[in-house]
Formats: structure tokens, sequence, C-alpha cells
């Protein structure tokens, strides 16, 4: 899709392309997804941490308003992978959790990083 070799080459065309392009919530989720594949190691089941936030500080900037809140959690509090899971249900979290928090539910199946971060900004 991007035909890129470094990280440095991939974000400089994720800007670009972000910047372009306007999708629909599905063609968005679509790529969102499709990110996750492209950009871990081949044989692995995670994301770098590193690359991760690198990637959502790209994608999510005007999309998720806690996105240096949530990052800056992750610096501090992560492990050194995202798991598929985290990184799909993020997404949720961002269309349907507002900023304040008010709607959000613990005894939802998010993933435990996710019910860590919420707590973290209580």
């Amino acid at each position: 899709f991007f035909e890129c070799e470094h990280v440095q080459e991939l974000k400089t065309k994720l800007t670009t392309f972000a910047n372009d392009f306007v999708p629909s919530q599905q063609q968005f989720r679509q790529f969102y997804l499709w990110i996750f594949d492209y950009a871990k190691q081949p044989n692995s089941k995670t994301l770098q941490l590193d690359l991760a936030i690198t990637l959502w500080k790209i994608i999510l900037k005007d999309r998720f308003p806690l996105l240096d809140s949530w990052c800056s959690f992750l610096e501090k509090e992560a492990s050194h992978s995202i798991s598929r899971d985290t990184w799909s249900l993020l997404l949720e979290f961002v269309k349907n959790v507002n900023t304040s928090l008010d709607n959000y539910n613990s005894e939802d199946a998010w993933p435990v990083l996710i019910d860590d971060f919420v707590q973290y900004l209580k």
C-alpha cells in the first residue's frame, strides 16, 4: 500500500495521506486496522509500543482529544508492546467514549490497558 522500508518513510507518507484523505468512518476503520498488520514485525502478534505511539500521533491526531494523555500514559505505564485487541478497541473507545469519560463503563469488554488509562485520568 505505502511501500515503505523504514519507519521514517512510513511516518512521512502517513502524514501526507492523513492530511489529504477524508475517509468515511468505515474506510477509516479499515485503514486503521490495516495499519496494525502493516506496521508490526512479520511473525509478531503485537506492535512495538514506540511505533504504536508514533502511529497513533499521526492517525488519531484530529480524532482523539485525549491522544496526548493516552500517549503520556503509555510512555509511563505500558509494557513494551500493543496487542491487536488494544489497537482495535482503542478506536472503539475514541468513537464511543466522550472526553469527560462519564459514559465509560468499566463493565464493558475493554482491554485492561484502556481500563487502566481511564483510572489514570481520574
